[in-house]
């Protein structure tokens, strides 16, 4: 997985529904063109970082992730910070904001794709209208192929008040933004596709009642889940499409009798190794979260293992990790599931683990949060999990 949302980003999660409620009960529904969107020409006005390095320890750690093939990003508040020799040295950028303030966008490890070291994707929401109720929402797409350094926007059509914005990225070319309801007064998910990059985009289909926790496979095989939601939305809880965003099809999970509704939610959308696939899903009520497999692309599911509402990262297809349910360390399975070991990780504070990512069968990252005192910290791993240092940014440079 190319990013994985902090324990901070899954809480307001489960908040989002809450807060997309109360944001305007009298707004329209919203609409937009299929016709495709011009291309930007505007730059953002986030264009830089301002000069100087940045000291240990970082201060607040928002989003991580990794890329190939020695790559490590974190979101440090309105900074993104990269690595491309796995941590000893780190180059800084800037993140475009949302006009409504806080975090660029309504969900959370969503509306920021990081693909590699210079290709960045962000989305965000921003206030259309003249009032204080935000009731004119416009969602704008921010383009990087710098690193995060400058920036450049693509408005999409239309008014989209009380929705989830979700962008994932297949390739540099490839991607897709998903625009979810959040709230029981809208009825309709626009997808749209971009095949340059961001520099335009059309709408490829949309369905009444799609989640925000979105990913995609490929070109054609796109993945929607429910986020969960504090109003009682029939949303679909799992749901594929196999033609970039034309139609959707409900994808049954063990022990989910609906395909809409509030039953169960997703922590992290689905990750896949080849045909074999994974993703935690919580089923309200249930004590633990559910750990289920597929081994046919995601058609069919079964339940292998629990954890307590905690990240998975699958190394391959049959090494997976979770964290553990003992501070310090992790469970590893080598058999996609069906048994599982502890990993004691020498080295990791005694906290919650919110964010467990892996390059290579050694190399991996995890966000680590040890009280209200200690704020997420960055530690990594070279040896699969055994021993794990902190992240030194003391070598952060604006190039």
């Amino acid at each position: 997985m190319r990013r994985s949302p902090t324990v901070a980003a899954l809480v307001a999660l489960l908040v989002v529904g809450i807060a997309a409620f109360m944001l305007a009960a009298t707004s329209n529904a919203p609409t937009a063109s299929p016709s495709p969107v011009a291309k930007a020409a505007s730059p953002s006005p986030f264009l830089s970082v301002p000069p100087g390095t940045l000291p240990p320890p970082l201060p607040d750690i928002y989003n991580s992730g990794v890329f190939l093939p020695a790559g490590v990003w974190v979101q440090d508040n309105h900074r993104l910070l990269q690595s491309s020799d796995f941590g000893q040295t780190w180059t800084a950028g800037a993140i475009p904001d949302s006009t409504l303030g806080g975090q660029p966008a309504d969900a959370p490890g969503g509306w920021l794709d990081i693909l590699d070291a210079t290709h960045a994707w962000v989305v965000t929401q921003d206030d259309a209208g003249t009032d204080s109720t935000h009731n004119q929402l416009k969602v704008t797409v921010h383009r990087s192929t710098d690193g995060g350094r400058t920036w450049l926007d693509t408005p999409l059509p239309g008014n989209y008040p009380n929705t989830l914005e979700a962008i994932h990225f297949v390739d540099a070319e490839h991607g897709f933004v998903l625009i979810a309801p959040g709230s029981l007064f809208l009825h309709t998910s626009p997808l749209f596709a971009t095949s340059d990059g961001g520099q335009s985009w059309a709408i490829a289909g949309t369905d009444g009642l799609l989640g925000s926790i979105l990913t995609a496979t490929d070109e054609q095989t796109i993945w929607a889940a429910s986020p969960g939601d504090a109003d009682p939305l029939e949303r679909r809880i799992f749901a594929v499409s196999r033609d970039a965003g034309r139609t959707w099809t409900d994808v049954p999970l063990p022990g989910v009798a609906h395909a809409t509704g509030q039953e169960a939610f997703a922590i992290t959308p689905p990750a896949f190794v080849g045909s074999t696939g994974a993703i935690i899903v919580v089923r309200v009520g249930a004590p633990n979260a559910d750990i289920d497999r597929s081994l046919d692309g995601g058609r069919t599911w079964t339940q292998v293992g629990s954890t307590s509402f905690r990240p998975l990262a699958m190394v391959s297809a049959t090494t997976w990790l979770t964290p553990g349910e003992r501070a310090g360390t992790l469970s590893r399975t080598t058999d996609a599931g069906e048994t599982w070991e502890t990993v004691v990780g020498q080295g990791l504070p005694p906290g919650t683990i919110g964010s467990l990512d892996f390059i290579d069968a050694k190399s991996g990252i995890a966000i680590v949060t040890t009280g209200p005192a200690g704020g997420p910290r960055l530690y990594l791993t070279s040896d699969a999990g055994a021993t794990w240092q902190p992240a030194d940014f003391g070598t952060v440079v604006n190039p």
